[in-house]
């Protein structure tokens, strides 16, 4: 399973590695601020 750069993804297709490609991104995007006040509704 590949949460990083789909460039990390294609190189281990390209040495016949099954992956799967997971588009995840960080909670907020890394905005602090904004995951300041996500973490206030928990």
């Amino acid at each position: 399973i590949n949460m990083g750069l789909e460039s990390f993804n294609e190189n281990l297709k390209k040495q016949n590695v099954k992956t799967v490609q997971v588009d995840w991104k960080p909670p907020a995007r890394g905005n602090k601020k904004m995951l300041s006040l996500l973490d206030k509704l928990k």
